[in-house]
């Protein structure tokens, strides 16, 4: 019987078993083996895994931990021991990241949260000051969009975005639905976003996004000014592209923060980077990739790149 066979029925993807599949296979060949319950022998496995590199040991502890709780659920103790060696694993290697440097050139470009609230506070001070009340709008919205990549780790999605109520949304059939992202607006309710159409939807599903508090009082205000049915707008009410949010965001960067070749990716890699100085669990990583509609391999080539 091969692994495949092992995670076959279950939750576990075609992809993540055949990984699964490769890591058990080396371990048995590592410790001679022809059978997967030399797992069993907790000190013949470590110090055969103990000769791999860091990254497939992680693996490595992973695959058995998949392995037990599918074939043998009620080993309690076997599993947490492999599951503790897993996680040590891990905040090693979040540990070594965190100590290598970065790239100089690449580096300029990051976008971190602070780029974000100076670049939003210099543009409060314009609005404040502007007469025009075309250009206030302009310069709102603007403020607003620096706003929401400080929320919401989309990339260019906002420009995708329809403002609905609740009872519009909810009449939308599942391919309306998949064509665009929303911004739902329910009484009594906290604003939501929801996203159908961004990249990784396949592979994480469906994201929503409750507004907190701030964002609300923003989006309120911008509800107002905005007599269309889209997010973000131009002065003419035409609804934005994302190749015009993609301009936009470069021209913000240069303007407010002197940084000319800084794009929406350069969000990410600044607040990634950030949130990884701390050496984050597993479960920290989790709720990290799915916050910027990440998988979990592709948040792996954000971090400190």
């Amino acid at each position: 019987m091969t692994l495949f066979n092992y995670f076959q029925n279950t939750t576990t993807t075609p992809s993540t078993a055949q990984t699964y599949n490769y890591s058990l296979r080396k371990l048995k060949e590592l410790t001679k083996s022809d059978d997967i319950k030399i797992i069993y022998n907790t000190d013949k496995t470590i110090k055969a895994i103990q000769t791999m590199k860091t990254k497939p040991q992680q693996i490595a502890y992973t695959a058995i931990v998949a392995y037990l709780k599918i074939h043998d659920p009620k080993n309690d103790d076997l599993i947490k021991f492999y599951r503790s060696q897993s996680n040590t694993t891990q905040k090693d290697i979040n540990t070594k990241r965190a100590e290598q440097k970065h790239d100089p050139e690449k580096v300029k470009n990051f976008i971190t949260m602070d780029d974000l609230k100076s670049t939003s506070a210099q543009l409060q001070k314009e609005f404040k000051k502007e007469q025009d009340p075309q250009q206030k709008r302009r310069l709102f919205m603007f403020r607003l969009i620096v706003n929401l990549y400080t929320r919401i780790g989309a990339r260019l999605d906002f420009a995708d975005v329809s403002i609905l109520t609740r009872s519009a949304y909810d009449k939308l059939n599942d391919t309306d639905k998949q064509k665009t992202n929303f911004l739902i607006i329910e009484k009594n309710k906290k604003l939501m976003f929801v996203f159908h159409h961004f990249k990784n939807v396949q592979q994480i599903g469906v994201q929503e996004r409750p507004a907190d508090r701030w964002l609300t009082t923003l989006l309120n205000q911008w509800l107002k000014m905005n007599p269309t049915k889209y997010l973000l707008i131009h002065m003419n009410n035409n609804p934005m592209t994302r190749d015009d949010l993609s301009k936009t965001l470069k021209q913000l960067f240069k303007k407010y923060l002197n940084k000319p070749n800084a794009r929406v990716n350069s969000i990410r890699h600044g607040l990634i980077t950030e949130e990884q100085k701390h050496a984050p669990s597993l479960k920290q990583q989790k709720a990290q990739a799915i916050k910027f509609f990440h998988t979990k391999t592709e948040h792996q080539l954000y971090r400190n790149i």
